[in-house]
């Protein structure tokens, strides 16, 4: 995370545990090596990082894979993501539907994606 929105709303104030300080390309160049997974949750609409995001795990020497954490063509994340994302494994996506639980008038959703 690269803590640009500490400063909109207390959370950002009070964070539950220790965050490192990196935007998302640089922390998959990081960590890819060390994680099975990324999770992108809530991604602005109107930012183009969730399309490199998906790019630099599509290009990745090893066998990352994308959960992404969105409303489809909604408030999140851009209409890029959403017309380039093949979506995977959809009976395990349903199953972590299953104990998401969406809030703040968002209808988001857990999508795999490829």
């Amino acid at each position: 995370d690269n803590l640009a929105w500490v400063s909109e709303n207390q959370t950002g104030n009070h964070q539950l545990i220790p965050v490192e300080k990196l935007d998302a390309l640089a922390a998959i160049d990081k960590y890819k090596d060390q994680v099975k997974y990324v999770i992108m949750s809530w991604s602005p609409d109107k930012d183009p990082i969730d399309v490199a995001v998906l790019n630099a795990i599509r290009k990745a020497d090893n066998d990352l894979e994308l959960i992404v954490i969105g409303e489809k063509n909604g408030a999140t994340n851009s209409k890029e993501l959403w017309q380039q994302a093949h979506f995977i494994k959809t009976d395990a996506a349903r199953k972590l539907n299953d104990h998401h639980q969406p809030f703040d008038l968002i209808k988001d959703q857990v999508y795999l994606v490829d």
